[in-house]
């Protein structure tokens, strides 16, 4: 059995076995929360192992189904190009850095569950490496049957670097039809939505990395220029998730501009309360229990008189 299989199963038999025992009160959920969720504050107060954890967790059975049905196709199809530990450290480090990346998004107490930031990764990084893979699938085979004349282009000595473009992004465009959908389906607060843009970026590096095709189609400088536009672009996005982390109720030029064209990165309910308030005068927001209260500072003179 390979890994993207093991690694559903063990998802399914954690769900069950962690909603059993919380629904027979044998043990509190708070206990499987603080364990076993990935949020910020489980991972200050020293669980960082939690953002492995998170991974096998899922918020509801429409979660866990919908994770499954997607982890099954791509990353079967990711495990017959590259092999189990390509798989592996694809999985892990996308769906780590997902959780870590988007914590800034999130409220300090906020639950993140799930492995759709990982499974993102690895739909990228199949639609960079052989965007056609997926149809050799026993999913595919099944589906649309085998004999399909597309099939057997993914094993042809001649590379036409059109037609892999426009593979890749016919494909691409399949998976983000799938991440609205999914998205759609899936509207369990302790989803991480912004997650699988991040994941979906971190496939990108590890396709241009690994995928012989593209460096046919860029090689040497071109190749180079690709990975460090999106190290860069990975360090800026750090640089902001730090600035939101050291600063979360401020806000700086890049959300300036963001909200100029009505897009808010950074979506929580508490950003969300504060820019409101920010917005109306006040010097910031606070969220309570849902509810939105905007605060002001006031300073007291001390009266010597």
């Amino acid at each position: 059995m390979n890994l993207t299989n093991k690694i559903i199963i063990l998802s399914f038999f954690l769900f069950f076995l962690f909603n059993g025992l919380t629904f027979l009160n044998i043990i509190p959920e708070k206990f499987v929360t603080d364990n076993f969720f990935y949020s910020l504050s489980n991972v200050l107060a020293g669980n960082v192992y939690v953002i492995i954890t998170a991974l096998f967790m899922h918020g509801s059975f429409t979660h866990l189904i919908s994770n499954a049905m997607m982890l099954y196709i791509v990353g079967n199809a990711l495990e017959e190009i590259g092999g189990s530990k390509k798989f592996a450290i694809v999985f892990f480090c996308g769906g780590a850095a997902s959780f870590i990346l988007s914590s800034p998004s999130y409220a300090v107490n906020d639950l993140l569950v799930g492995n759709s930031g990982a499974i993102f990764t690895v739909m990228a990084v199949v639609a960079l490496v052989n965007p056609l893979s997926y149809k050799k699938s026993r999913v595919y085979k099944i589906v649309f049957g085998s004999g399909s004349e597309i099939v057997s282009q993914v094993s042809k000595e001649v590379f036409d670097k059109k037609n892999f473009l426009l593979n890749v992004f016919i494909f691409i465009m399949i998976q983000f039809t799938a991440i609205m959908l999914y998205t759609t389906i899936v509207s369990d607060e302790s989803v991480g939505h912004l997650g699988h843009f991040v994941g979906f970026l971190i496939g990108v590096v590890f396709g241009i990395a690994w995928s012989e095709k593209l460096q046919g189609i860029v090689r040497g400088t071109g190749k180079n220029v690709l990975i460090m536009f999106f190290l860069v672009l990975f360090l800026a996005y750090g640089s902001y998730i730090l600035f939101h982390i050291v600063n979360p109720t401020s806000n700086n030029f890049i959300d300036d501009f963001l909200s100029s064209f009505n897009i808010n990165l950074f979506s929580s309910e508490t950003v969300k309360c504060n820019n409101y308030c920010l917005d109306n005068n006040y010097d910031y927001g606070v969220v309570d229990e849902g509810i939105c209260s905007c605060m002001i500072n006031q300073s007291f003179e001390e009266n010597l008189g």
